[in-house]
């Protein structure tokens, strides 16, 4: 009976928390063409090849990208919500009607 009890408990709470309002962030958009990756370290790598410029291996890990889905592109004026930021210059953007969001640099927005 005991365990019944925590059970319902514990759903109630769960429940409760998914109904109380949480913070949010308002919308925000592109104001630079560039692109945003599910996947952080992806994203890294990239910047990095960027900024060693490794065109080569850049070009090819864009090319993978872009086949498998792992980065997209964001366009200038694209409405977006801002789901992480960080210290160092990355952010992470959630397209309207995605559940991930896609990790790119803060010069996007700014």
């Amino acid at each position: 009976m005991r365990c019944n009890f925590t059970r319902a408990v514990a759903f109630s709470i769960v429940a409760i928390g998914m109904t109380t309002p949480t913070a949010y962030s308002e919308p925000i958009k592109i104001t630079k063409s560039g692109l945003g990756c599910f996947d952080k370290h992806y994203a890294e790598k990239l910047f990095t090849y960027s900024i060693e410029g490794d065109r080569e291996a850049l070009t090819k890990a864009i090319t993978d990208a872009v086949i498998f889905d792992l980065c997209r592109e964001f366009k200038v004026g694209q409405v977006v919500y801002r789901e992480e930021l960080e210290i160092f210059g990355l952010q992470c953007l959630r397209p309207p009607g995605e559940t991930r969001c896609l990790w790119t640099l803060q010069t996007l927005t700014h």
